[in-house]
């Protein structure tokens, strides 16, 4: 990098940071990327805040503290989460081509 693109590379990291920093103050949550899970890949989701769980392609299978029966969600499904340790876990489908197995979601605050 020469001096004079420095200030300009600057100025730009410093407007990025200004705009995260606005939209995680106003709560805006539009430029959220997907989560991606690979077949048998787990993650632990710690809800107790209000979250809302967007399946975009693939299965999960949900589980959550004290239920009676485990969820499955396909591409589509939402699902609003209350509290905390559920756990998602990609779900391949029957028959499904290894490029199905994965699952991707997205998270946003209720």
């Amino acid at each position: 990098m020469t001096t004079a693109t420095a200030p300009s590379f600057l100025a730009a990291v410093l407007g990025l940071l200004r705009r995260q920093a606005r939209a995680t103050r106003t709560g805006r949550r539009g430029d959220i990327a997907p989560t991606r899970l690979l077949p048998g890949q787990a993650r632990t989701i710690h809800a107790a805040q209000g979250t809302n769980l967007q399946v975009l392609s693939g299965r999960l299978w949900l589980t959550q503290p004290g239920a009676t029966q485990d969820v499955f969600l396909t591409a589509g499904d939402s699902l609003a989460l209350t509290q905390d340790w559920v756990v998602i876990e990609a779900d391949a489908m029957p028959d499904a081509p290894r490029q199905l197995a994965r699952a991707e979601y997205l998270l946003r605050s209720l």
